[in-house]
């Protein structure tokens, strides 16, 4: 990580800079991506006795496994939920760094020094925490993106912020506050 990004004034005073703490396998990705992709794949190999109760859940199955198609298009469609959580990981949270400044707080990414979210000293205590477990924390904020979809315009609420930093870094903006 590069000790002082072109993007910096001169004259901010850095707090903290460092990496995101964030897991591959957290509960998120557990619930949402490893788990529906283990039970589908276990309906997809067809290990289960279905039974006539669950006569709908066996027409599924014969039509998965009547064209070739279908069946390999499911199971690609298994993998890729398996394997999402790894390639977010990689493809994001290990290329992004964060810089904590008296004027504000920077998402960046450490391969080109662009800028990926900012936001200003005050607005930081404004953002929403949830608690990581040990000292870690995470702080959100919501933001909307106006773009073009198909001829009309489109208005999308992101999600943004920083994920799996030092919680003593809202110290330093406390005392600012005050």
């Amino acid at each position: 990580m590069k000790n002082n990004p072109q993007f910096l004034d001169n004259d901010e005073k850095i707090y903290w800079q460092g990496e995101p703490v964030v897991s591959v396998l957290n509960v998120k990705s557990i619930v949402f991506y490893i788990l529906p992709s283990v039970i589908l794949l276990i309906f997809w190999s067809g290990c289960i006795e279905y039974g006539e109760n669950y006569a709908f859940l066996q027409t599924a199955y014969d039509f998965i496994h009547q064209g070739a198609m279908t069946q390999w298009g499911a199971l690609l469609l298994i993998i890729g939920l398996m394997v999402y959580p790894f390639i977010r990981w990689f493809l994001y949270y290990k290329r992004i760094a964060y810089i904590f400044t008296d004027k504000r707080a920077i998402a960046y990414y450490k391969d080109s020094n662009e800028i990926d979210f900012q936001i200003a000293a005050s607005g930081i205590l404004n953002m929403q925490r949830s608690y990581r477990g040990g000292d870690l924390v995470s702080l959100h904020t919501y933001t909307t993106e106006e773009g073009t979809e198909e001829g009309r315009g489109v208005t999308r609420v992101v999600r943004t912020g920083f994920e799996g930093i030092p919680a003593r870094i809202l110290d330093f903006y406390h005392d600012t506050a005050n």
